[in-house]
């Protein structure tokens, strides 16, 4: 539905989109996503392999495939 449809340009406009919509969860494959979504969304998850080196927040969680990510999200 057209009415359900968000967009923003630059990425740390999503914080926004997530407190409008109270979101408590969040899943990108993009760190610097997630690191706008702090004190917005209490579960942030790290989609997918990411460069070697790069550091994970402890308050993010770092899910590699979609099984994992369902399986970190429903419990």
């Amino acid at each position: 539905m057209p009415d359900h449809l968000r967009f923003c340009f630059e990425r740390h406009e999503k914080a926004r989109h997530c407190l409008d919509l109270g979101l408590t969860h969040f899943l990108d494959d993009r760190l610097d996503v997630l690191a706008h979504l702090e004190g917005v969304v209490p579960h942030r998850y790290l989609f997918g392999p990411q460069k070697p080196g790069t550091v994970v927040p402890a308050a993010v969680a770092h899910v590699s495939d979609w099984m994992r990510a369902l399986e970190q999200i429903v419990v």
